[in-house]
């Protein structure tokens, strides 16, 4: 394929090495690079990272805008401050006509419908370029149904070239919000790229390996997740601490499980400002021998660290697609998850995980006993998982069917 120049626009994108927001978009923008495409990335700044540097390939512009030098960002506020929203739009727009005037780029390609989807429609406009937008989740499932922001969501539905929708029911809901059924596209996330020597996926057969680091088990690397000695079943959440991620039913659900497997023991992996409030509750219900809470871990550790775990656990009251799953899958993990959103794209019942209510503590419980509980049944997930993300998920394959979308829209 002839080479491409790319403008992606995204308003979550890593702003160092352990810093896995918005990680999925570089992995893809990254994926873009090494099959010898120029790509652009157009982000707002944040503390500590560059105004311009070039990683894995990808040239990243950060523009400023009001509040970026104490941290905040949209998805932080309930309520979006106007000024603070009123300057990630014009601004991002203007960076981003910038970035593609003075690179000649010829497709622009937003994450998320809103903001970034708004800024690709302003700038595709002045600059005459046609836009994909990939939407993720809470842009459709959450934003839409706002006043204001679900103006910004319609608007750009109706007039993007191309909608990657992250699951079969974000697609759906784009067209009953306004978009031309024609127009979109169920395209998964990039978990691993095989042209980076990625983890994962060497043989969908082969036997989960066992790759437990536990306590006085001798040397551990320094992201590494320690497992208590005699712990019998390696239970682990990734992901970040905040709404609406529902690491509540997970503990609830956990205090339950503990009955059939007294020495389960859970993993959680990120950051976020519910973590006092989750690490209370961890109190309150007893669990604090049983559940250690790791922080962040830089995104290259995830795999390993998915690796040395038996069972995923994942709650949320509204997803697209989580890259968290994916990766869990393609680390040969048995999921229980939450069914909503995109997650039984993901997730099939019975196969390689199980599907439950956000707020069924009862059943999250009862699930993660029974693959505690059956080595064989567990076993035969782990197979599932690896199988389903190796015919699914590999990079080689997902980033060639965006390269045939845009190739679409510049036709």
């Amino acid at each position: 394929m002839d080479q491409l120049r790319l403008c992606i626009v995204a308003h979550i994108y890593p702003s160092h090495a352990r810093d896995y927001k918005g990680i999925f978009v570089h992995n893809i923008a990254a994926a873009l690079a090494r099959r010898g495409h120029a790509v652009h990335v157009v982000t707002p700044r944040r503390p500590g990272a560059p105004r311009r540097e070039v990683l894995d390939g990808v040239t990243i512009h950060r523009y400023w805008y009001w509040g970026w030098a104490r941290g905040r960002q949209l998805s932080e506020f309930k309520r979006y401050p106007l000024v603070l929203l009123a300057t990630q739009l014009l601004v991002g727009a203007l960076s981003c006509l910038w970035a593609v005037l003075r690179y000649r780029l010829g497709v622009i390609h937003a994450y998320w419908v809103v903001p970034g989807g708004f800024i690709g429609i302003l700038s595709g406009a002045l600059a005459r370029r046609p836009v994909v937008v990939t939407a993720a989740g809470t842009d459709l499932n959450v934003m839409a149904r706002k006043k204001i922001a679900g103006w910004f969501v319609r608007f750009t539905l109706r007039r993007l070239d191309r909608l990657i929708a992250a699951g079969s029911d974000m697609r759906r809901i784009a067209v009953e919000l306004g978009m031309p059924e024609r127009r979109g596209v169920v395209i998964p996330w990039l978990v691993r790229d095989s042209a980076a020597g990625a983890r994962g996926g060497a043989d969908d057969d082969e036997p989960k390996q066992d790759k437990r680091t536990t306590i006085g088990a001798g040397q551990t690397t320094t992201d590494a997740i320690v497992w208590p000695e005699g712990c019998r079943a390696r239970l682990i959440y990734v992901g970040n601490l905040t709404p609406p991620k529902r690491v509540d039913t997970i503990l609830r659900a956990l205090a339950g499980a503990l009955r059939a497997e007294p020495e389960a023991h859970l993993a959680i992996v990120g950051d976020g400002y519910l973590r006092p409030r989750f690490e209370a509750l961890c109190a309150e219900l007893g669990l604090n021998r049983h559940v250690r809470f790791w922080g962040a871990r830089p995104h290259e550790a995830i795999l390993e660290i998915l690796e040395s775990a038996d069972v995923f656990v994942h709650c949320s009251d509204n997803e697209g697609l989580p890259v968290a799953i994916s990766e869990a899958l393609s680390a040969g993990l048995p999921v229980v998850a939450s069914n909503v959103g995109g997650i039984p794209d993901l997730v099939r019942e019975g196969e390689n995980g199980f599907l439950v209510g956000p707020d069924d503590h009862a059943q999250f419980a009862e699930r993660v006993a029974q693959l505690v509980r059956d080595d064989a049944l567990r076993g035969k997930m782990s197979a599932n998982a690896r199988r389903f993300a190796h015919d699914h998920l590999d990079g080689g394959a997902v980033i060639a069917r965006i390269e045939e979308v845009y190739q679409q829209v510049l036709a």
